[in-house]
């Protein structure tokens, strides 16, 4: 488990690798991230991503965003999350400020397919993995599944 804190989330963050010229060099298809954001506080996770034809795209998620956009070297999309109705806050799970209250979140991301809808190309590895203080990640898996 990692957990980050700071008061300015963009100067508070975990970065894997530590230097944005390493890679991680994963090939796997599916990564699961395990995580619990802070309750009533924005966050921002992004994960760089190689492709076939040497392009490094970020994938990233945040409850910053309001709709999905893409570029042709960045995806983002709105983390949107629904608490349950017995949650403290309510039916909605919405707090005053827009936000949930969660306890964790088992998040699959399927770059390999994100790839090939959203951009045409193909997967080539998971080069990083960068998150804000404002979230606490238990696990991250980088697995290869053929149900086949």
């Amino acid at each position: 488990m990692y957990k980050i804190t700071g008061a300015i989330p963009a100067s508070n963050y975990i970065q894997l690798p530590q230097t944005s010229t390493q890679s991680l060099g994963l090939s796997g298809r599916y990564v699961y991230l395990m995580f619990r954001p802070v309750p009533a506080k924005y966050f921002v996770v992004h994960a760089d991503v190689a492709t076939v034809h040497g392009l490094v795209v970020r994938v990233s998620f945040s409850n910053l965003f309001k709709e999905f956009k893409s570029t042709s070297t960045w995806l983002q999309f709105p983390f949107v999350c629904h608490a349950a109705s017995s949650s403290i806050s309510g039916a909605t799970g919405m707090t005053s400020r827009g936000m949930c209250f969660v306890r964790c979140v088992d998040l699959l991301l399927i770059f390999g397919h994100m790839l090939i809808v959203l951009m045409i190309t193909c997967l080539d590895g998971i080069a990083a993995v960068l998150s804000t203080s404002t979230v606490v990640v238990f696990n991250g898996k980088c697995l290869t599944f053929d149900p086949i």
